[in-house]
């Protein structure tokens, strides 16, 4: 089973794992807390850069060796960054988590 994430409001742009929002209750003596569950939706043409955390083209003048730092090829010699990931998230229902 894949980890789920979630968004703390509507209109967020990051979405986070549900310790994330263990955390935030705890913090702040909550018993519970209204996000939005991250439905993961796989594109083909922009991809999220886990590294940098910033959404990009998916071509080479936007990711690789030549134009980033953090450019690790998965494969450890060259090709796809290990950071480069092809599943973007869209808010999806609004739910509550309960503090555990």
């Amino acid at each position: 089973m894949s980890k789920e994430f979630y968004f703390l409001t509507s209109n967020a742009v990051f979405c986070w794992d549900e310790k994330h929002f263990q955390d935030i209750m705890k913090d702040e003596g909550l018993s519970e807390i209204e996000v939005y569950k991250a439905e993961p939706e796989k594109q083909s043409h922009i991809f999220w850069c886990e590294e940098n955390s910033f959404c990009g083209c998916d071509t080479s003048e936007t990711c690789g060796k030549l134009n980033c730092d953090q450019y690790h090829p998965r494969n450890g010699k060259n090709g796809r960054c290990k950071f480069h990931s092809a599943t973007l998230y869209a808010h999806g229902e609004k739910i509550i988590l309960k503090i555990k």
